[in-house]
């Protein structure tokens, strides 16, 4: 896992100490190179390169196979890398920062219901937590019941890096809203709500 090391305060490549005054977030075209050339794999399901069915039939891509899919990916590809571009000059990934979220809601979580909330591994979380404690952005402390179960709080520090994440990710949520007008983005949502609720009740069957 390449989680990196937060709130360290310093760029990683000279030391220096990073500026944590105010922020704008610029929008940047993450998508500039996609659709990707139909021989270069994107990844798992969707990659991209042309499957041959049968011989004597034309080659078909899973992009055009699974058009729905492939663009979903691409939203929360693209939208990733510009959270995490937004959330650098703080020190945080964007994994991180909903974890710090998830803790500024609920305070006093342990790491298998912070795992469960955030859909990883408890293993996987327990590195987050790692981190995000060496950086002084959390404590985690003895269940008052359980001793064995630690509860996971944010520091000051921790609250504060919140705060400028939260300013942050809004400027990267205006970049999706100044794409669509009023109209296009209530139908949007309300469309991408629809797809949802169809795949978590096609989970259940």
């Amino acid at each position: 896992m390449n989680e990196r090391a937060p709130g360290s305060g310093r760029d990683e490549r000279t030391g220096d100490r990073r500026v944590r005054g105010s922020h704008r977030y610029q929008c940047t075209d993450y998508s500039a190179r996609w659709p990707p050339p139909r021989s270069q794999p994107v990844g798992g399901l969707l990659a991209s390169r042309a499957l041959t069915l049968q011989k004597g039939r034309p080659a078909i891509s899973l992009q055009d196979r699974f058009p729905f899919a492939t663009q979903l990916y691409r939203v929360q590809r693209v939208h990733r890398l510009a959270l995490d571009r937004a959330l650098e000059s703080i020190g945080v990934t964007a994994p991180q920062f909903a974890v710090l979220v998830v803790l500024q809601q609920t305070h006093g979580l342990s790491n298998a219901e912070l795992a469960r909330n955030r859909n990883i591994t408890p293993q996987t979380m327990n590195v987050i937590l790692g981190r995000l404690e060496a950086a002084g952005l959390l404590v985690r402390k003895p269940h008052p019941e359980h001793g064995r179960i630690l509860l996971a709080e944010l520091t000051p520090t921790g609250e504060l890096v919140v705060e400028q994440g939260l300013s942050r990710a809004a400027g990267v949520e205006a970049c999706v809203s100044d794409a669509l007008d009023s109209t296009e983005r209530a139908r949007l949502l309300q469309l991408l709500n629809r797809v949802a609720d169809a795949l978590t009740r096609a989970s259940r069957l």
